[in-house]
Order: C-alpha cells, then structure tokens, then sequence
C-alpha cells in the first residue's frame, strides 16, 4: 500500500494509518477527539497517532484550495 501511495496525487488521496488509502472527495466528517475519518458510505476508518498530523494538513489544504 506504501508503493502506491508514493505515485498517486497527495492532493486527492491520503493515508490514514497503513491498511487505506482514502479519496479525500469522500470523507464526510473527521472526529479529531477519537481518530476517525467517517466517510460518505458511513465508514469509519482510524487514523494512526503517527499520521494524524499528515492527515489534518491534508484535509486542510484540501478544503483551503476550495475543491470541497
């Protein structure tokens, strides 16, 4: 998942904790008190302590750029 994750747009896709990759076009809500990304289709993936950080810079960048 790694391996993929380095060729694919950071812009449009994040890695939460080592098993997903996630379209950030989809991601409903984040619960920053608990870790989770809660997607359209009502998943809920966690998100690593180690990517948190990588994770919310993403997502702000994402909605700074208007493309939400």
């Amino acid at each position: 998942m790694t391996n993929v994750y380095g060729i694919i747009n950071h812009d449009y896709f994040l890695m939460p904790n080592p098993s997903f990759l996630v379209n950030i076009q989809h991601i409903r809500e984040i619960d920053g008190k608990n870790k989770k990304l809660v997607m359209e289709n009502d998943d809920v993936i966690l998100i690593s302590r180690r990517r948190y950080g990588e994770v919310f810079d993403a997502l702000n960048r994402y909605m700074t750029n208007g493309d939400f």
